[in-house]
């Protein structure tokens, strides 16, 4: 007779047990998290995340899909403003650099082996090198449901940037107003993210199988189970100056104590406790206006960072209401506040069914837009007239493709699937108690 094994065993193995001593655990990101002693990257040896993750995925390093991209003439390397100048991150000494054929430069600044070796292929090509823009970028990526922009956000989005970049990857889950963040995503990207929860927060959790026949576990979320680690912070700035590190990656569980978020955005944050009825309580989701209202006002991290945002209408709808919560506050002035990040190294991903749900003034921040399969190419966007492709352009194209399109290019881009990196069929959904309850008090 076989012997039966739990579904808690199971995803125990696969998250945890499977990556003890495999590469994921011993990059620089993840001993110096486990390392009392160790305060930077540069503390500890071993590769770098983004040297890794690539590997897991069982993708081709960049350095190498470029250089097939330049024997078949791809658009990617053709028109470089396309694509190539949304995902290299570049400051304006790099430029420098680069057009002094100065590899050096990098190598001085400790840059990793995927970083140099796109460096390398950038310095023989002087005429991509100029195309390139100092700062942030940006990318949206939009699709009906089920079209693939999430997996673009995690290979595209955080596998390339960091393998690019050596970026530290920001990735806020988005709770609804319940103070339910359902169905989270980004397990594939598990075994190499960091878990940020506010600290003094009771939160549950909770796998649930795809198999009626499998019972729901229960997870902790103060272990590494299925993250990597798991911190506690206490407000956004103590995240930005404390705890993320030169090319890590980070899942981040908003606070619903909103501890310095009225200082950081000047407006309000009404907590279910505070509130005298339930249409004045405050998102959770607006938590992420305070956390890039840290990152372009309160903190000296200048190393290039990425957010991703995933259901970005919901952080920036059109049509946002003057409400007790400054909601129309908080939308209207995110291209302002966005803006000054971009000049401080930090881009975004962002990720939505609709460009039409978002705040105009918020697209025509946005220089490059991301068209999923059987996803109609709007046929405007705010700054953008009349995008390079038709509307019909991603009709019946397959899933894991896209294209790029910037106001006058475009390239079509391709990627794996990401689940298949794990066997778990399933959601992981996490909660917020103490709001729940106190949302039904209300």
């Amino acid at each position: 007779m076989s012997m039966q094994i739990s579904l808690d065993e199971r995803l125990k193995e696969e998250f945890t047990a499977e990556v003890e001593g495999t590469p994921s655990t011993a990059t620089r990101q993840a001993r110096v998290h486990r390392d009392d002693d160790a305060e930077t990257v540069d503390d500890v040896r071993g590769a770098h995340d983004g040297e890794m993750l690539y590997r897991y995925f069982g993708i081709t390093p960049f350095h190498k899909a470029l250089r097939a991209f330049d024997r078949r003439d791809h658009p990617v390397t053709r028109f470089p403003s396309a694509y190539l100048d949304a995902v290299v991150h570049v400051d304006d000494a790099e430029i420098w650099a680069l057009e002094d054929g100065d590899i050096g430069y990098f190598e001085e600044q400790g840059a990793p082996r995927t970083r140099i070796e796109v460096m390398k292929w950038l310095a023989e090509r002087p005429e991509i090198v100029g195309r390139l823009s100092d700062g942030g970028t940006d990318m949206h990526a939009h699709s009906k449901p089920g079209g693939g922009k999430t997996s673009f956000g995690m290979l595209p989005g955080v596998v390339r940037l960091m393998e690019i970049n050596n970026e530290t990857i920001l990735w806020p889950l988005p709770a609804d107003k319940t103070g339910l963040v359902e169905e989270v995503e980004i397990l594939p990207m598990a075994p190499y993210m960091t878990l940020l929860r506010p600290k003094g927060v009771e939160i549950s959790a909770e796998f649930v199988p795809k198999n009626p026949r499998l019972d729901k576990v229960d997870v902790d979320l103060t272990t590494p189970h299925p993250f990597r680690n798991v911190i506690e912070y206490e407000d956004p700035v103590d995240i930005l100056e404390n705890i993320v590190l030169r090319g890590g990656a980070y899942a981040i569980l908003p606070d619903p104590r909103f501890r310095e978020c009225e200082r950081l955005t000047a407006t309000n944050y009404v907590t279910p406790d505070e509130a005298d009825d339930i249409s004045e309580v405050t998102r959770l989701r607006y938590w992420d206006h305070a956390l890039m209202a840290a990152r372009a006002k309160a903190d000296q991290f200048l190393h290039p960072s990425t957010v991703i945002e995933d259901e970005f209408s919901d952080l920036v709808p059109m049509n946002p209401k003057a409400d007790a919560s400054d909601t129309h506050q908080k939308v209207k002035s995110w291209p302002e506040v966005y803006g000054k990040a971009r000049k401080k190294n930090h881009s975004l991903v962002s990720m939505s069914h609709s460009i039409n749900r978002i705040d105009p003034d918020v697209l025509e921040k946005e220089r490059w837009f991301v068209t999923m399969p059987d996803t109609d190419v709007p046929s405007s966007v705010p700054g953008i007239s009349k995008p390079p492709v038709s509307t019909q352009f991603m009709s019946g194209k397959p899933k894991g493709t896209a294209v790029v399109w910037t106001n006058n290019r475009f390239a079509e881009v391709g990627w794996s699937n990401p689940y298949r990196t794990i066997d778990f069929r399933g959601e992981l959904n996490i909660e917020y108690p103490g709001w729940r309850e106190a949302m039904l008090r209300v």
